[in-house]
């Protein structure tokens, strides 16, 4: 069936914050699932797996959403703060992004398979391991997640994996992680990619009001990108010469596709020389 996506004027705002969220994710799912969320993924797995084309794919997603709800205390309880507004819209947009990626079928939306694993109903502050003690209390606070529509969660993801690989970046820097330079210039490489697909959208007549939220907050991206920039060259030349600057990403870019152009250029070239010079060696 057809599901109709949407995007509320604030469901940017939690990017203000992301790489806490992209930290507590991360945290949420190297803990090992808990006795009653393996058990009641079991039953959400067995019921929606031709969605998800896999029982075991079925499973795991289901304990890695349940994992970060876990993990969000402001969501336990609505108030208008700005703490539980930007867990509310990280949360709709990591179960937007979980699903969409682990998914085979996607004919249901994705509201409908958040509700049938029943966070709200079985899951509290205290895991809960009987059906007897599920929670039917009239103040349990229901999350609207709702099914982001498909370009808004490409910019999100875009977003989300430019954070990403900052957060990368920013731990070699600090020794925080041990990467070698061939990593590092991997980290760059990928988060310059991720940079020109951005910029694209919002270059020129496409900085339009559907992309005012994404625009925004890659402004703020790069911002903080460019703050690498001293770090890197007060570390040396083995870490500023295999970092790329934003301003240097459309250049890399125009220069591989520029290199790839002519070896696929070369390729036919090759073939019709060799064939000339097998004709010459007949006659």
């Amino acid at each position: 069936m057809g599901c109709k996506g949407g995007i509320e004027s604030d469901s940017y705002d939690f990017f203000d914050v992301i790489e806490n969220y992209i930290n507590k994710a991360k945290d949420a799912q190297q803990n090992s699932a808990s006795g009653d969320i393996s058990f009641y993924c079991d039953i959400f797995s067995s019921e929606w797996e031709s969605e998800f084309g896999n029982i075991t794919i079925a499973k795991r997603t289901c304990e890695e959403i349940v994992k970060l709800y876990k993990s969000l205390d402001n969501l336990k309880s609505e108030t208008s703060s700005a703490d539980y507004k930007n867990d509310c819209g990280f949360f709709n947009y990591w179960v937007n992004f979980k699903i969409a990626e682990s998914r085979s079928n996607g004919s249901d939306c994705i509201k409908d398979i958040y509700e049938g694993i029943g966070i709200e109903v079985y899951f509290t502050d205290s895991d809960i391991s009987t059906d007897s003690d599920i929670s039917t209390d009239s103040d349990t606070n229901y999350i609207d997640i709702y099914d982001i529509n498909k370009d808004d969660l490409n910019k999100m993801n875009i977003l989300h994996s430019l954070y990403e690989k900052y957060i990368e970046l920013n731990a070699i820097i600090y020794n925080k992680i041990d990467l070698d330079k061939q990593s590092f210039l991997s980290i760059s490489t990928a988060c310059c990619n991720d940079y020109i697909k951005a910029s694209y959208i919002c270059n020129g007549g496409n900085h339009n009001n559907d992309n005012r939220q994404f625009c925004t907050h890659l402004q703020s991206f790069k911002s903080k990108y460019e703050e690498l920039y001293n770090k890197v060259d007060a570390k040396g030349t083995e870490y500023s010469n295999n970092f790329i600057k934003l301003s240097e990403c459309k250049k890399t870019n125009t220069m591989s596709t520029v290199l790839i152009g002519t070896t696929a250029a070369l390729i036919p070239l090759f073939g019709l020389l060799y064939k000339v010079n097998e004709i010459n060696f007949i006659f």
